[in-house]
């Protein structure tokens, strides 16, 4: 049986560490998470998108009032 130091393991961990970092990220099942801020044009573009889809929704009737904190959204 072949015997490893602690430094050893630190040296082939350290070499290939960036490779299975890929492997790590490559293999995740969710959504990668956001390392920079949104840019401000882009968060008025997509606060404009939902606002747009939310009162599209409201005069389809898609959109069900259950209670003042409550509310069912039935999404196709």
């Amino acid at each position: 049986m072949r015997e490893w130091r602690e430094e050893d393991i630190e040296q082939r961990v350290a070499a290939k560490g960036t490779v299975a970092d890929r492997i790590v990220i490559r293999h995740r099942r969710e959504r990668p998470v956001r390392r920079r801020p949104r840019d401000p044009g882009e968060q008025r573009v997509l606060d404009y998108l939902c606002l747009r889809e939310w009162r599209r929704a409201l005069e389809l009737g898609k959109v069900k009032f259950l209670s003042s904190r409550e509310w069912y959204y039935e999404c196709d």
